[in-house]
């Protein structure tokens, strides 16, 4: 609902992350002032509510970035899904291990954890996406074209219906024109 307006509008997705960042510190931040009182006790659902919109923005954005540096490589995309998401639920279970095992009956350690846990796993996430893009942006697109070009000479081989006298042009389409279906189609039915 908010991703793909943002995503238009600002044609990047690191701004969206940053975004996103900030609407966690909004919904988390709070949350550490928080008293058993009654009369303040009920905040703890709408600054939830707030953390769980900037969380979804960041599930949203990393799940873009993967795909961004899977690419057209349809070979290793489900294994790179595959192991984001065994991570994501081993790294989660044991985290939520620790904190229950330990801190389950104390409240002022777990008023800490679920303040600065999303607002400094948001922190770094940002930090390691913008480290990565800076490191390795000019890598990701050099493979990215190494990739197309691979599979354009691929399709650009012997077609499947060479043995009957007939191939296949494949041009870049920054070189079709509107006037290339019909010429084409004129020659084929003149020789035919």
């Amino acid at each position: 609902m908010f991703y793909k307006p943002m995503l238009r509008k600002f044609r990047n997705r690191y701004i969206p992350f940053i975004i996103s960042v900030m609407i966690v510190f909004v919904g988390s931040f709070p949350l550490m002032f928080l008293t058993p009182n009654p009369a303040v006790n009920w905040l703890v659902y709408p600054l939830s509510a707030i953390q769980g919109v900037g969380l979804a923005i960041m599930l949203n954005t990393a799940t873009s970035l993967i795909s961004d540096v899977i690419g057209n490589d349809d070979t290793s995309a489900a294994f790179v899904y595959g192991a984001y998401s065994f991570f994501d639920k081993l790294a989660n279970g044991l985290i939520i291990f620790a904190i229950t095992s330990y801190w389950i009956d104390e409240t002022e350690p777990l008023r800490y954890i679920i303040t600065w846990t999303p607002i400094l796993s948001a922190a770094a996430s940002f930090g390691f996406t913008y480290l990565g893009k800076t490191l390795y942006s000019s890598k990701l697109a050099k493979i990215s074209i190494d990739i197309k070009n691979r599979k354009s000479k691929r399709a650009s081989g012997p077609a499947h219906g060479a043995s009957k006298g007939l191939s296949i042009q494949v041009k870049p389409l920054s070189q079709v024109t509107e006037d290339d279906g019909e010429n084409k189609l004129t020659e084929i039915s003149k020789n035919q």
